[in-house]
């Protein structure tokens, strides 16, 4: 693999032993290969001067750790799944990925289409995903979609006021639920 210009990765020290027995293999490998050790954002940091980033979500222009991405390559452009593991928040996140325009969302559950508006940053496609508590996203990226739907505008809480009680409540008709 190496020889056919594979990268290998060893994270931390490169075993002395084969099949329990004490080989040289190993060390000769990693001589030709790269190591690291550390933390794991070491690791990650590594991995991507082997292999930069074809995906990259950031919450806070920070790598964000609580999602999983699949891209796939199709005959008309690219596919992206985005899948949230936080189980208590909504988070925002950017996505940037080696992608044309247009970006189109895609509802699985109605089959609804929405343009997302994206533009470039750091000579890729980047485009905002809000996730809901364990929400998933797929997108169609540089593949043109029939019957996409501009996107309404994301709403937001204008004023918000507290108003404190105690309440008198006067029953004005029958209730007819408990």
């Amino acid at each position: 693999f190496v020889a056919a210009g594979g990268r290998v990765l060893f994270a931390g020290e490169p075993p002395d032993r084969m099949d329990g027995m004490p080989d040289p293999r190993p060390a000769d490998l990693a001589a030709r290969a790269t190591t690291c050790c550390g933390t794991p954002e070491a690791i990650v940091q590594t991995i991507e001067g082997l292999l930069p980033r074809r995906v990259s979500i950031t919450e806070d222009d920070r790598e964000a750790d609580f999602v999983w991405a699949m891209l796939r390559q199709t005959d008309e452009g690219q596919v992206l799944f985005i899948q949230s593991h936080d189980r208590r928040n909504s988070r925002t996140v950017v996505v940037k990925v080696d992608a044309q325009a247009p970006v189109v969302e895609w509802d699985p559950r109605t089959g609804r289409r929405l343009k997302v508006a994206a533009w470039e940053a750091d000579e890729r496609l980047a485009f905002e995903v809000s996730l809901g508590p364990t929400g998933s996203a797929l997108f169609t990226l540089g593949a043109e979609v029939e019957d996409v739907q501009p996107r309404e505008p994301r709403r937001r809480v204008a004023e918000r006021t507290e108003i404190d009680g105690p309440f008198r409540i006067e029953l004005v008709e029958p209730n007819t639920l408990p």
